[in-house]
């Protein structure tokens, strides 16, 4: 799978996690994960979502682990980049003030870059 390809892959996943009723949204484990009060009644615009295509980026994604601090880093910044419209400096802000992560920007890429990884290994074993 090239770079182009996990990344549509990536964001279609980022699009279906956040599309649908606020009961849907509310059942799935990511939105469990990052919600913490937040009105998301204002749905951001969204293409159309291959669903079957999304949950296996899903499953990928909560096949991440999530023991270490540099891990538990990795899968939400993962999470946040693609199923939030934030900035990065927005996003690390979120994940150091919620989930008490401080992850350096000079750290973010490479964090990002090593769950992509595991992502695209799981993608390609699903």
């Amino acid at each position: 799978m090239t770079d182009e390809e996990l990344e549509a892959r990536l964001e279609n996943w980022g699009r279906w996690a956040f599309s649908g009723s606020g009961a849907k949204r509310r059942s799935m484990p990511l939105f469990c994960l990052i919600d913490r009060g937040e009105d998301h009644s204002q749905a951001r615009d969204v293409a159309a979502v291959d669903v079957e295509d999304a949950l296996r980026v899903q499953a990928a994604w909560s096949s991440l682990p999530f023991a270490s601090q540099e891990e538990k880093g990795a899968k939400i910044l993962l999470g946040l980049t693609y199923c939030e419209d934030l900035p990065r400096s927005a996003l690390l802000k979120r994940i150091r003030k919620t989930y008490s992560i401080r992850i350096e920007a000079r750290d973010a890429d490479r964090l990002l870059a090593v769950a992509k990884s595991f992502v695209r290994n799981r993608l390609s074993i699903l």
